[in-house]
């Protein structure tokens, strides 16, 4: 376990404050993913862990297990906000038969990526901001959000125009990281103006789980179903970040050491959650 020092925290706190601007698509453009756990695959999510399986595995099983909370099923129309490189828009449209998939992204190389090996999908990636789509009201059956709301401008105006594009009866799916009820320590309230600053999270997305359902409901949501994973997902990752052929690969990573390292802290305040609301 990491036993922060006075100095590590003066540090910590020192780097959590000051202007910054909410840019993802900046940030998932600069990182190089060639450095990271993916063996083959480009997922870029904490995975669904069992045992004996690697990262590329655990993180399709997420997809997965979010698509099966979402219900999807053949012929649906389905849009992925914050789709990354298009793996779980591959995977979803060839298990579910989907009538169309489109996914939406701010980061350029993900979607040139993403067009290029998947161009099968009829090129449905686009740059745009998931809360200002470019699409008309009654769009899509289903919305999808693969670990990238804590990213959105905010969480709730995703909400908001996710409700506008959905056709009636349509749903929203989300996997997300939230805070537990209980009040932050004084080492986390720091810790978490760095992780929302580095992450280019705008403050107060990171919420606690009390609010999830009220903000879905204050949008028109109904028929919310919230399912606690947090042990499928961070305790398999933090089991598979500690082996050792996986360390040598974090020497290349000083953010993603160092966000280890913070999560290791005494009192991790984090769940994570999948959620399901009708429209």
């Amino acid at each position: 376990m990491l036993k922060q020092s006075m100095l590590d925290l003066c540090l910590l706190a020192k780097m959590s404050f000051g202007r910054r601007a909410i840019n993802p698509g900046q940030l998932y453009d600069g990182v190089r993913y060639e450095n990271f756990l993916n063996a083959q695959k480009r997922f870029f999510n904490l995975g669904y862990w069992s045992k004996n399986i690697d990262y590329d595995q655990a993180c399709e099983k997420l997809a997965l297990k979010l698509s099966e909370h979402a219900q999807l099923t053949s012929m649906q129309t389905v849009l992925s906000a914050g789709c990354g490189f298009g793996e779980e828009c591959a995977l979803w449209k060839e298990k579910y038969d989907l009538n169309k998939i489109v996914g939406i992204n701010l980061s350029s190389v993900q979607l040139g990526v993403a067009n290029t090996q998947f161009s099968n999908l009829e090129q449905n990636f686009i740059k745009a901001n998931v809360t200002r789509m470019p699409f008309s009201a009654h769009s899509f059956d289903r919305v999808l959000a693969l670990e990238s709301a804590m990213h959105f401008d905010t969480k709730l105006n995703f909400m908001k125009e996710s409700y506008r594009v959905l056709r009636p009866g349509g749903a929203i799916a989300i996997a997300d990281i939230v805070l537990h009820d209980s009040p932050l320590s004084f080492y986390w309230k720091y810790a978490l103006k760095y992780l929302e600053r580095v992450g280019h999270c705008p403050e107060g997305n990171i919420g606690p789980l009390k609010n999830y359902a009220s903000h879905l409901e204050s949008v028109g949501f109904k028929d919310i179903e919230i399912e606690d994973i947090s042990k499928r997902v961070f305790t398999g990752l933090f089991s598979y970040l500690k082996q050792k052929n996986v360390k040598k690969k974090l020497n290349v990573l000083p953010s993603v050491k160092l966000i280890a390292a913070i999560c290791a802290h005494k009192g991790f305040p984090f769940k994570y959650i999948l959620v399901r609301a009708t429209k």
